[in-house]
């Protein structure tokens, strides 16, 4: 699993305060049976993910077919309350990708940035 940020805008501010950012993660299968994959995040609490799909999927069945590679773009949004406490403008999100299987989950680690 890969998690690369969008470069441009780096964040987006909301209307409410709060901030996105976008993240486009790959999601390998390399197993001879198709897969189902959760997506949570893990810290900290106060994200939100939003899942843009076009083929019906959400982000708690996310298929991939065997021996194959899966691209999907999530949105992670921190309310502007939780922002407040840092003024660098960098934080840290652990996201699980849960194996439905049970075949083994994997926590990865993105930057989340809502200041330039």
């Amino acid at each position: 699993v890969d998690a690369i940020p969008d470069r441009n805008p780096l964040f987006v501010k909301l209307s409410d305060g709060s901030v996105r950012n976008g993240y486009t993660l790959k999601i390998m299968n390399k197993t001879h049976e198709k897969k189902n994959f959760e997506i949570s995040a893990l810290s900290p609490q106060e994200a939100q993910i939003k899942f843009q799909s076009f083929d019906g999927s959400d982000i708690n069945n996310i298929s991939v077919d065997r021996d194959s590679v899966t691209t999907i773009k999530i949105f992670v949004i921190l309310p502007k309350e939780f922002l407040a406490k840092n003024s660098e403008g960098r934080n840290f999100i652990d996201l699980l990708i849960k194996d439905k299987s049970g075949a083994g989950d994997k926590k990865i680690q993105a930057v989340f940035i809502s200041k330039n």
